[in-house]
């Protein structure tokens, strides 16, 4: 087994962080499309 720098590995980790927090920041952007979409249109079936 070869030993990594814990400097390396450090940042391994904090890129994987910053992966999981983009891909969740994405969810949420497409959650509030999607209910801004289904607002307008609950809206515009009300009319």
């Amino acid at each position: 087994m070869i030993m990594r720098n814990p400097i390396d590995t450090s940042i391994f980790l904090k890129s994987e962080e910053i992966v999981a927090d983009v891909e969740s920041a994405r969810r949420q952007l497409i959650f509030y499309l999607l209910d801004l979409i289904t607002l307008r249109f609950w809206l515009f079936l009300k009319l």
